[in-house]
């Protein structure tokens, strides 16, 4: 079977985060349709998506069903869709990975990033066959996605904690990564002066699909918040849980903030669900086989035991 185990650090980490980051230890296991996380010691977790998927009220997923049946019959195949859902994945792979490029080296030019886009979009995209017109339109307009995006931090003030910070919560069993964790002023101040403006935790997702968020996204960001005050609540409590989507622009950037509903029922309502769905549901029970683990390491004078670990995955 074709498995593929990553491991997961944050692309970017601050220095006043890092003691934190490293307290989570986390791999991403894929195969077999399905995909599990993994903590330093072999604890499963399932992403924030799924546990989204099993805490909303079952009449809300149906549109997923529904969009991709639609699009199937359109274009002729579910293999097409899967292009379609793959491209757009690497799209927002790219452009996080510009953006952690950019707090770690502190700019982000157009050849920097056009670096960064043909090995995460355009190398893939060809290989699927994407006509060239389309691959240099999404490079245009991922290129203005950046642009929106930077205006926000500039309008905001952000300062990121983490770029893609795994967390955890072994409450609801569910893991994720936080796509940018930051500090950040809590409104779009103008004409406040900086002492008296308040800065917050947020969790931000950033989104370059032009979908407006919707139902599902808060309820991923509700699971997301729950995994980030289990990991980390105790020194970088989150105050807001929003998405970041920048939108069609011309000559000015835009983009919609839209900041989640985390209120203590919608928390208790996530909660409560997964404690139901966990409790018959066989997403966690899998069965699996010992592995060597990706990651070794031997030294002289090193006893050998010590130098690598096995590790459980998906067993074929």
């Amino acid at each position: 079977m074709d498995l593929r185990i990553e491991n997961l650090d944050g692309l970017y980490v601050s220095e006043k985060f890092k003691a934190q980051a490293e307290t989570v230890k986390m791999r991403r296991i894929e195969g077999k349709g399905t995909r599990l996380y993994v903590d330093e010691n072999d604890c499963r977790f399932i992403g924030a998506t799924k546990c989204a998927e099993l805490s909303m009220p079952k009449s809300a997923t149906k549109y997923l069903e529904t969009w991709r049946n639609k699009m199937s019959a359109e274009w002729g195949s579910n293999e097409r869709v899967d292009e379609y859902v793959q491209n757009t994945a690497d799209y927002g792979t790219a452009v996080h990975v510009a953006i952690a490029n950019y707090f770690t080296f502190g700019k982000l030019d157009s050849l920097d990033f056009s670096g960064v886009f043909d090995e995460m979009f355009i190398k893939p995209a060809k290989e699927r066959g994407m006509a060239q017109n389309v691959i240099d339109m999404a490079f245009y307009e991922a290129q203005k996605d950046l642009i929106a995006i930077f205006q926000f931090i500039e309008d905001y003030d952000v300062q990121p904690l983490s770029v893609e910070q795994m967390c955890r919560s072994f409450e609801i069993r569910t893991a994720t990564p936080i796509d940018l964790p930051a500090e950040m002023n809590l409104k779009n101040y103008k004409s406040i002066t900086p002492d008296k403006r308040r800065r917050v935790v947020a969790l931000l997702n950033i989104k370059t699909s032009k979908f407006k968020s919707g139902l599902s996204h808060e309820f991923q960001g509700v699971a997301e918040y729950i995994c980030w005050q289990e990991s980390f609540g105790s020194k970088f409590p989150a105050h807001m849980v929003a998405t970041i989507r920048p939108t069609a622009w011309k000559e000015t950037p835009k983009y919609d903030f839209h900041p989640f509903d985390i209120s203590e029922n919608r928390i208790e309502q996530v909660k409560s669900a997964m404690q139901h769905n966990l409790k018959y549901n066989d997403i966690l029970s899998i069965p699996t086989t010992k592995t060597l683990a990706e990651m070794w390491s031997f030294k002289i004078g090193q006893r050998v035991e010590d130098s690598f670990i096995m590790t459980n995955i998906i067993r074929d």
